[in-house]
């Protein structure tokens, strides 16, 4: 591993900076996970592939699980959170907003779909470190889904019955990333998500 590699006139070249470092290792685990899976690679095998010292993988993330964390936010949680969840409780939202913010939701993670793919796979494993992951993931957003409906009573019901329409979205995203990610293939998953997710609402506003 060369990271103070020497230029010809004899002076160390500037190291990466952290942010750099973190997007190489992300790229790197990323095709790593997808060939081998997330349970069976290594921190040693991350670190080879991406010519860097575990000390340097530790200054980027506390361990392998932070590290399948912020794969999970990137590819997901971050579109969920970003175009979706912080509008919730802003009033006068319609129908045809939350349907449009869906559609731009499923784009966002059809733009990650290697990844998409590979986090639905593991998630149904669970001895793999993505399930627990994923698990907290669903828990937070459906909390949240829960916090905005306004739900006093069954809460723990809420809940499960949020994360099952989560799951029941990930296999949507799944099936169509199967079918080669065509424009058709697309479109019917977005129809699939919204004939399932506007059952939920009255009036623009979830109701359970």
């Amino acid at each position: 591993m060369n990271e103070s590699a020497v230029n010809i006139d004899g002076r160390s070249k500037k190291r990466p900076g952290q942010t750099e470092q973190r997007s190489s290792i992300l790229k790197v685990a990323v095709a790593l996970f997808c060939q081998h899976g997330t349970k069976t690679v290594s921190i040693s095998q991350i670190c080879q592939q991406a010519d860097i010292t575990r000390p340097t993988f530790y200054r980027c993330f506390k361990d392998k699980d932070a590290l399948l964390e912020e794969l999970y936010q990137s590819s997901v949680n971050r579109a969920v959170e970003d175009i979706l969840l912080r509008h919730f409780d802003e009033p006068g939202k319609g129908l045809e907003w939350i349907k449009a913010s869906l559609e731009e939701v499923y784009e966002a993670i059809f733009k990650q779909s290697e990844l998409a793919d590979l986090l639905f796979r593991e998630a149904g494993d669970p001895n793999s470190p993505a399930h627990a992951v994923i698990n907290a993931a669903f828990d937070n957003i459906a909390k949240t889904l829960l916090h905005s409906a306004g739900i006093k009573k069954n809460k723990s019901v809420a809940i499960i019955y949020f994360k099952a329409i989560m799951v029941a979205n990930q296999w949507i995203v799944h099936d169509a990333i199967n079918k080669g990610l065509t424009a058709k293939s697309k479109k019917e998953a977005k129809e699939a998500c919204w004939m399932m997710v506007s059952k939920l609402f009255a009036n623009g506003e979830l109701r359970v």
